[in-house]
């Protein structure tokens, strides 16, 4: 992007920065209960999280995952982005975190998406518009008991 500078000197400068991320995250136990049983957890990983850590806006660091501010800085944000998708999924499937919060993030932070597919496995379009046709008076010539 013409215009902005980069909000980071070097490769190995973001790296730290991120991995500085991760390692204050990791630091940053909370007690809950589940199942009626105290755990301890680190806290969450998020896009948004890193992005304020960073410095930057989440559109910012997306912008850099997708190389508009040089090449070299997309391994590092992709990686970066990985590693939230996984504790996010894992920590769901946990029952740690939230579900219902966890999928909302994995659709607009990790282009996740809900896809029907049929039985082939080939994609659906949807919506899927279902008509019946009267034949002989009847709306479902194919399963004549349904009348």
């Amino acid at each position: 992007m013409a215009g902005q500078p980069r909000a980071f000197k070097s490769v190995k400068d973001l790296a730290g920065q991120v991995e500085g991320y991760f390692e204050e995250c990791s630091a940053g136990e909370f007690q809950m209960y589940r199942g009626g049983e105290a755990i301890t957890v680190t806290e969450p990983l998020t896009v948004s999280g890193l992005a304020s850590h960073l410095g930057i806006d989440r559109m910012t660091l997306f912008r850099y995952g997708a190389g508009e501010y040089g090449d070299e800085y997309c391994d590092t944000i992709k990686k970066a982005r990985a590693r939230i998708e996984r504790d996010k999924v894992a920590k769901a499937m946990l029952g740690i975190y939230d579900r219902t919060i966890c999928i909302f993030d994995l659709k607009n932070n990790h282009g996740w998406k809900d896809r029907d597919t049929n039985e082939n496995g080939d994609d659906v379009p949807l919506p899927v518009a279902v008509s019946f046709q009267e034949i002989d008076g009847r709306k479902d010539a194919a399963h004549p008991e349904a009348d």
